[in-house]
């Protein structure tokens, strides 16, 4: 059986330009350094509620191993909606599993820890170089003019 390989050009499929009304931009590592704000986050958050005999190193290799089987279940699991609307609900149960894996049951350190790694996190998200120009260039334009 011979198979027939097509040089043509695929016909397009997409909006045309002129219909499409506004671009939006999702933030963690396109705009801005995500993971090295999520990183700094984790250690303010760990140097300051992190039980006394886990360093803040040992918290952060613990909440990656509580990452990893979690956000790889989130879209299966009960937790998917919730996600949807906020990262509150999520974020504190990352932090009840990585409480969990240290030996701590405490829902309301969980909170805390949550609510802190949120906050030091977003105060440390840093614009990429380049997005604030980018933004600049499309502010007001088409690219179809």
């Amino acid at each position: 059986m011979e198979m027939e390989i097509s040089t043509r050009a695929p016909e397009p499929t997409s909006t045309p330009l002129q219909d499409i009304r506004a671009i939006f931009f999702d933030l963690d590592d396109t705009l801005c350094a995500y993971w090295e704000a999520a990183r700094k986050g984790l250690e303010i958050a760990f140097a300051e509620f992190a039980p006394r005999q886990w360093s803040v190193d040992d918290m952060i290799a613990k909440w990656a191993e509580a990452f990893r089987p979690f956000s790889k279940s989130i879209k299966e699991s009960d937790w998917y909606p919730d996600y949807l609307k906020s990262g509150e609900p999520t974020r504190t149960e990352q932090m009840r599993r990585t409480l969990e894996l240290c030996g701590v049951t405490d829902s309301s350190l969980a909170a805390r820890l949550s609510e802190r790694y949120a906050e030091a996190r977003d105060q440390n998200l840093r614009l990429f170089p380049d997005a604030v120009a980018v933004l600049r260039v499309f502010a007001g334009t088409t690219c179809w003019d």
